[in-house]
């Protein structure tokens, strides 16, 4: 496509009339007969509008993709377009659920604010999978073909989504350690509440006329 060596070539703009254009020829069964290339042209449309910040107009192709794509492996490219979108626009949170989104549809379920027992579970979870395994059978498994998963990969690991990963594991971080501050207010009040409890209770007596003198009567 035009538009595809115009996008390599960081013309968005470019990019983006020759989308556009081959959307206007698409008929209005387009969708049923000739799907792919119809896919095609609104994912890459889509994308070419984020580049070039026209945010509104990849917002209503990414809504077209996600309400006319037969699968969700489908939907992958408008949704990663919508947060790359965001991400241009500085709206991490946004892109998070976004992504989070995405890959709930792809069977993997994440937290979005994670607990510290939502965090600790997922660790033994992963460790009773990797229990008793070497590095020689992780490095020998077969390779990925399932289209799910790779999607899902593809939403989180690209180099772009970087600042999703750091947001989502600062929301770790910060469930961790707001347990933990939780845990040692607790702490501290049980010790202050026995401090008091030790000390007697009494009532001072104070000589007006010599500051010095204190008399204490324990009840």
């Amino acid at each position: 496509m035009a538009g595809q060596k115009a996008k390599a070539a960081t013309a968005y703009e470019a990019a983006f009339k020759y989308f556009t254009t081959g959307l206007k020829l698409l008929n209005a069964e387009s969708w049923q007969s000739e799907y792919d290339l119809t896919l095609a042209l609104y994912s890459e449309a889509a994308k070419a509008a984020y580049l070039q910040g026209c945010f509104d107009e990849m917002e209503q192709l990414v809504e077209v993709v996600l309400d006319r794509a037969k699968t969700v492996v489908d939907k992958v490219q408008a949704y990663d377009s919508r947060i790359q979108g965001y991400l241009s626009q500085g709206n991490l949170k946004e892109a998070l659920k976004t992504g989070l989104e995405a890959l709930k549809l792809l069977g993997i379920d994440l937290i979005e604010n994670p607990s510290q027992a939502d965090v600790q579970r997922e660790l033994e979870s992963t460790a009773a999978l990797l229990a008793q395994r070497e590095i020689e059978d992780l490095i020998n498994l077969p390779k990925m073909t399932a289209p799910e998963p790779l999607a899902a990969i593809y939403i989180l690991f690209t180099p772009e989504r970087s600042q999703v990963l750091q947001l989502l594991s600062t929301q770790a971080a910060i469930a961790i350690e707001n347990a933990n501050l939780y845990s040692e207010l607790q702490a501290k009040e049980s010790k202050i509440t026995q401090f008091l409890e030790a000390i007697p209770v009494g009532i001072a007596i104070v000589d007006a006329t010599q500051y010095g003198s204190v008399n204490r009567v324990i009840c």
